[in-house]
């Protein structure tokens, strides 16, 4: 009896993962969503003439702050991607000002805290052989931390609701280099505080474009709730229209009403 419930147990077992897998490898076909439009010539030209600015303000600002205090500056380099998110994406939530911040400050101090973590003397667990045992100091390999803080940076962003994709690289900067100090984080938002402004003046120059689509958008539901109050609205306005039609069976309000239940049914479906 025994050893007929283990094989069912196994047999059931290697179903569900045959099940899983199969379900998993025909998403590799992707789901034929089309790629985003392009942008026109008038609008990359648009594009390339505010990230000059934005970054060329940048640079100098970074520059004007080494030569006050060389210790007291960031790399130019990591706005880039966060420019590009602003101006060729501009409604995307990830690139709203508090995003930008948030993300920044997160992954500054995730990354600070991993750099305190000593490394032992060796960037890998494959570089302990090669110290004596006399020598070897306990520690977290360099590669662990780098690896440990983007995780976190990135997990902690998703958590808090503050994604912002290039910030996430300043957790590995900050993990790796002992010569970047929590201090750099006023400059980087003060960076920060001249990128978003110079965007807003000149993206809101133009007739069809909006930045920022918020500043504060405080909501801390995570998806499955509000895909949970979503599904919620749709059972209401179901129930609402069953009984709209029970009331007034004209023909007017019935077409209406069938209209409205197939972009009901549409949305139910979307959310499934």
């Amino acid at each position: 009896a025994f050893a007929q419930n283990a094989t069912d147990a196994i047999r059931c077992f290697a179903s569900y993962v045959s099940t899983k897998l199969k379900k998993s490898i025909r998403k590799y076909r992707g789901a034929g969503v089309l790629a985003p439009p392009r942008h026109s010539l008038f609008e990359s030209i648009t594009i390339f003439a505010g990230v000059f600015l934005v970054m060329l303000a940048l640079v100098g600002f970074n520059h004007c702050l080494g030569v006050l205090e060389p210790e007291f500056t960031y790399e130019g380099a990591w706005y880039a991607s966060s420019i590009c998110i602003i101006f060729a994406l501009t409604a995307a939530p990830v690139g709203q000002p508090r995003q930008i911040f948030l993300a920044h400050t997160w992954c500054i101090l995730v990354g600070f805290i991993f750099q305190q973590i000593p490394t032992g003397g060796f960037e890998s667990m494959f570089d302990i052989n090669k110290i004596p045992k006399v020598e070897r100091v306990s520690g977290l390999p360099l590669t662990w931390k780098q690896a440990f803080s983007t995780a976190f940076g990135i997990s902690g962003q998703a958590y808090l609701g503050i994604i912002h994709p290039p910030a996430s690289s300043l957790a590995f900067i900050f993990a790796s280099e002992p010569t970047w100090k929590f201090k750099n984080l006023l400059p980087i938002l003060g960076g920060d505080v001249i990128m978003v402004i110079m965007s807003m003046i000149i993206l809101n120059l133009g007739e069809d474009t909006q930045y920022p689509m918020y500043w504060i958008g405080l909501s801390w539901k995570s998806r499955s709730a509000q895909r949970s109050d979503e599904r919620t609205s749709c059972v209401k306005f179901r129930k609402l229209w069953l009984n709209g039609k029970k009331q007034h069976p004209s023909t007017s309000s019935l077409n209406g009403a069938v209209g409205m239940q197939n972009s009901t049914n549409s949305l139910e479906l979307s959310l499934d």
